[in-house]
């Protein structure tokens, strides 16, 4: 009996979690641009945030940076308000009203360089940890790229956490940060293979665990939990 509740109680909560990111959800599922020049003064990749969802969300997004061409600077431009240009991770939110479609452009200035440019967004919903979002927006760049960038095909475990968390999966790291949803790096560590990382002296919340080597750098959510 006890078995079988269990087993009812995980298919209602993937079900629950399934739903909420149906009910919102980016409007396309690729955002690539090529061929800009260095002369251009900006390129805009356009996408919107659908809540077809009858109830308001109060949504949070991250814009990391995985690739970017030194001379280059990007910005997001939400439903309320456009970033500033800038070269590292940013974070904003507004509240989507149901059936509302909000717009989540991502801008790049090549600033009279020629290069290229990815950015990943992030989106989740401030009252349901189960809502997590991301979209990656390709400038002069394709898909493949961004495996060639870093390796990102690694796990943060467990995800949420109460006091530490390890990185398990395919890739080596010289170096782990640890920054705040708006920009500020709180700590860091030297990576070492199967070791758990303590960061229990950070409040409950949303933070982003930053990996890096000499290939590049490979970025993921971190929430922990009391």
């Amino acid at each position: 009996m006890m078995k079988s509740l269990l087993s009812t109680l995980v298919i209602l909560t993937l079900c629950l979690s399934a739903n909420a990111q149906e009910e919102v959800h980016f409007e396309e599922e690729e955002n690539i641009l090529t061929g800009i020049a260095a002369t251009e003064p900006e390129a805009i990749s356009e996408n919107n945030i659908i809540n077809s969802s009858d109830q308001n969300r109060t949504l949070r997004w991250t814009m990391e940076i995985v690739a970017l061409t030194e001379g280059w600077t990007v910005a997001l431009c939400d439903k309320e308000i456009c970033s500033e240009e800038t070269t590292s991770t940013i974070s904003s939110g507004f509240v989507a009203f149901p059936d509302e479609v909000c717009r989540m452009d991502v801008h790049a200035y090549p600033n009279g360089v020629e290069g290229h440019a990815i950015v990943k967004v992030i989106v989740t919903e401030v009252n349901n940890p189960d809502l997590y979002l991301s979209q990656y927006y390709y400038f002069n760049a394709l898909p493949s790229s961004t495996q060639a960038v870093s390796d990102i095909n690694i796990t943060l475990y467990p995800n949420p956490f109460i006091n530490t968390f390890r990185v398990t999966g395919k890739g080596t790291f010289d170096q782990i940060d640890i920054y705040s949803v708006d920009g500020k790096l709180l700590t860091s560590f030297n990576w070492e293979e199967g070791k758990n990382y303590d960061i229990s002296t950070l409040n409950s919340g949303m933070y982003i665990a930053q990996m890096k080597n000499n290939k590049g750098q490979s970025n993921s959510i971190l929430i922990r939990k009391e």
